[in-house]
C-alpha cells in the first residue's frame, strides 16, 4: 500500500523509508493540530491550564492563522496559567510586607525567596506567549479584529511583567504595554466598525 493509505491507518511513515512522506506531511500536520486543539479542550475541562497553554503554543507555532475558537483557547489557557501565579505573587508579596512590618526578617526572607520562584514562573509564561505573538500570531493575522485581539494580548502580558518587576525592567515592560495598547487602539479605529 502507498504511504498515504498507511497514514490513514495510523502508520505515519513511508513504506520505503522510516521518515514521514512529503505527500503525507500536510495531512499529518493537520491531524496533529486537530489533536492538540482537542487536548487543549480536555486540559481546559480538567483545569490543567499549563498543559492547555502548552498545546495551544504548539497550535500557534504551526504557521497557520488561528481560528476564532483556537484564538480563544489560547487566550483562556494563558490567562489562567498566569492568573493563578499573579494571585499567588500578590498574596506572597503581602505576607512578605507583613513579616517585615512585624520585624520578622527571617520569615520575610523566606517569603521573598518564594516570591522569586513565582516571579520566574510568571516571567517564563509571559515570555512564551509574547514570543509566540511576536514571531507567529500578529504577523499571520489577516483581519483587523484578530490583530487587535493579539496586540491587546501582547499589551496585557507586558503589563503583567510590569506588575512584578522593578526599576528599568518595570519601566521597559510598562512602555511596551503602552505601545501595544496604542497600536491595538489605532488598528481598531482604522479597521473596525463600531
Amino acid at each position: 500500500t502507498h504511504c498515504c493509505e498507511r497514514w490513514l491507518k495510523g502508520q505515519h511513515t513511508c513504506a520505503l523509508c522510516t521518515r514521514s512522506c512529503v505527500r503525507c506531511l500536510p495531512a499529518l500536520a493537520a491531524m496533529s493540530r486537530e489533536k492538540h486543539v482537542y487536548f487543549a479542550k480536555l486540559a481546559e475541562q480538567a483545569e490543567r491550564y499549563d498543559e492547555m497553554a502548552d498545546y495551544m503554543e504548539l497550535v500557534g507555532k504551526t504557521g497557520e492563522e488561528l481560528s476564532v475558537e483556537e484564538r480563544n483557547l489560547l487566550s483562556v489557557a494563558y490567562k489562567n496559567a498566569v492568573g493563578s501565579r499573579r494571585a499567588a505573587w500578590r498574596i506572597i508579596s503581602s505576607i512578605e510586607q507583613k513579616e517585615k512590618s512585624k520585624g520578622n526578617e527571617e520569615q520575610a526572607g523566606f517569603a521573598r525567596e518564594y516570591c522569586v520562584k513565582v516571579e520566574a514562573e510568571l516571567q517564563k509564561i509571559c515570555d512564551t506567549i509574547l514570543g509566540l505573538l511576536d514571531s507567529n500570531l500578529i504577523s499571520k493575522a489577516s483581519s483587523d479584529e484578530s490583530k487587535v485581539f493579539y496586540l491587546k494580548m501582547k499589551a496585557d502580558y507586558y503589563r503583567y511583567i510590569a506588575e512584578f518587576t522593578d526599576g528599568e525592567k518595570k519601566s521597559a515592560a510598562a512602555e511596551k504595554a503602552r505601545q501595544a495598547y496604542q497600536e491595538a487602539h489605532e488598528t481598531a479605529e482604522k479597521g473596525l466598525v463600531v
